[in-house]
């Protein structure tokens, strides 16, 4: 399925845009099509309030990563000195301009490329060992940081990312927060998908916080080692969330985020006990309405 395919066909209702469902003029909710890519089912699901499938980059920002470059820690690309050596000036242009690493006891060399395309993150091996993926934190290093991502502005997070071959004692997260923990009691406003092994019979769940107030929606999704999930959190402009996983959606929160508040994109995974856990994530990709 090629992007031309998606502009020729999709159809706009005020101002999200979604395919076309059996009538050529009007929106069908059972409407469902096969990316040839990547086998994905997508399908127009609910009301149009859900969020949408697509975005024309007329209406607002897109930004994508594909991690051609691997995200390293800042201390390690950060250069204060002023004359830096060979070794720091080859970290500098081998690293990731969008995105840098984080975590408990994460390092530059435990951020790796994987074949199948895009990055590996695994933890250094300790109980409660994190690997941490998120925007440079450096001032003015790029657009991810930098844009408001307001959950005013209708804002769409899209991955794939997919699990090590041992998920068990380890917690994944993933989505739109104000801090990169995965503790569900930490940030005042946030949605983002979570995975804790033992928790929740060990299916993916939908976390949303409102000035504090946490709701947490389980999906019928259980979460399998070395398995492929495609992601998708949509906040529209009544900043109701949906979540889709694997193009259907799994989960739908009224009244989940408060308004005008800017929320930060996350990735990780931690683990619970003394073993290395990995998560590869593909790519990433977020769209928000233009707000000035």
């Amino acid at each position: 399925m090629s992007r031309k395919y998606l502009d020729d066909h999709i159809r706009k209702f005020d101002d999200i845009s979604f395919l076309p469902g059996s009538a050529s003029t009007a929106y069908d909710a059972g409407h469902e099509f096969h990316d040839r890519v990547d086998g994905t089912i997508y399908k127009n699901l609910g009301t149009k309030k859900h969020g949408s499938i697509y975005r024309s980059r007329a209406n607002g920002m897109i930004l994508e990563e594909n991690f051609t470059q691997r995200p390293l820690l800042n201390a390690d690309i950060l250069i204060t000195a002023t004359a830096p050596t060979l070794a720091q000036m080859a970290l500098i242009f081998a690293a990731n301009r969008n995105f840098e690493v984080a975590g408990t006891n994460m390092t530059s060399a435990l951020s790796t490329h994987s074949t199948g395309g895009g990055i590996t993150l695994t933890t250094a091996g300790a109980d409660e060992d994190q690997a941490l993926l998120q925007p440079h934190t450096d001032t003015t290093q790029t657009s991810w940081a930098t844009a408001d991502f307001s959950t005013s502005d209708r804002v769409v997070m899209d991955t794939v990312i997919v699990t090590g071959a041992d998920i068990t004692a380890s917690i994944i997260h993933a989505g739109l927060k104000l801090t990169n923990d995965n503790v569900v009691a930490t940030d005042a406003e946030q949605a983002f998908v979570r995975y804790e092994a033992g928790v929740a019979s060990g299916v993916f769940q939908l976390i949303t916080s409102d000035a504090g107030t946490d709701t947490t929606t389980a999906t019928t999704v259980t979460v399998a080692a070395s398995t492929s999930y495609h992601i998708k959190l949509a906040i529209n402009g009544d900043r109701e969330v949906s979540l889709f996983i694997n193009g259907v959606l799994a989960a739908h929160v009224a009244a989940a985020v408060g308004a005008g508040h800017d929320l930060i994109p996350f990735i990780g995974i931690e683990g619970s006990e003394a073993a290395a856990k990995a998560l590869t994530v593909r790519h990433l990709d977020i769209s928000k309405d233009f707000n000035d």
